[in-house]
């Protein structure tokens, strides 16, 4: 059984274009438990609309859309609660239920799937947090360097020494990786049931078609359209309005 969070707040207002984001979270949370699923997604896509985020309502939203059998948007909105919150297992939970009900099944390459999992794991530091951790692990490493240099460490404290120092040089290269692969890799999610085509227009011939849900990989944007590479490998042109990507 699917797990639903709904974030609460005291204060109702009534639905509007000057309804603040509070309000608006309210009047989809109670549209929500009305079972009015269409009414909750409207008013906390009004609040996205206003450039506010937040894990808690892109779950909501993936709650509202999942109850719509929206699986696409869903997955979408699953994706974009984890890439906020890594850790946060309504959301993975939810993804993962979302994911059963896909009609396409994708076999996922090997290279891909090592790629993927590289990331993930890695990514349960913020970005910003890893770029800290590296400036200290790298300032004390130089430190450690510089008392080596001036006093030549023996015994215990040159292990010590020579093991932090491979630790940093370890550490560097793997966050190097990290940073090259995530700045290369945008992933994202077929919104919505289309087509692939092997040029950007309307009237290109038709390569494969996928329902909503599928993961996919942008590799090159043109005038509306985007180029994708599915997991299996297959890539093709789809038009932009139909591609949600994660970053």
């Amino acid at each position: 059984m699917i797990r639903f969070f709904l974030v609460v707040f005291l204060v109702v207002a009534p639905f509007g274009a000057d309804a603040s984001p509070d309000s608006l979270f309210v009047q989809g949370n109670a549209a929500y438990t009305a079972g009015n699923y269409q009414e909750a997604r409207k008013a906390w896509e009004s609040i996205l609309s206003d450039g506010k985020e937040s894990p808690e309502l892109f779950l909501n939203l993936g709650n509202a859309c999942f109850r719509l059998k929206d699986f696409g948007w869903a997955r979408f909105y699953y994706e974009k609660s984890l890439s906020l919150d890594p850790i946060n297992g309504d959301a993975q939970s939810n993804l993962d239920l979302v994911q059963s009900y896909l009609q396409d099944k994708i076999t996922v390459l090997p290279q891909t799937n090592l790629k993927m999992s590289f990331l993930s794991g890695f990514g349960f530091l913020k970005m910003t947090v890893t770029v800290l951790l590296l400036i200290l692990v790298s300032l004390v490493t130089a430190g450690m360097v510089y008392l080596n240099w001036m006093n030549r460490f023996t015994g215990i404290k040159k292990y010590l020494y020579l093991s932090l120092l491979t630790f940093t040089l370890i550490f560097q290269t793997v966050s190097a990786g990290y940073f090259l692969l995530d700045s290369t890799t945008r992933a994202g999610v077929l919104l919505t049931a289309s087509a692939a085509r092997s040029q950007p227009a309307d009237n290109g011939p038709a390569l494969f078609s996928l329902h909503g849900g599928a993961r996919l990989f942008a590799e090159n944007e043109h005038e509306g359209w985007v180029l994708v590479r599915l997991e299996n490998g297959n890539s093709g042109w789809m038009p932009s309005k139909v591609v949600g990507l994660l970053k």
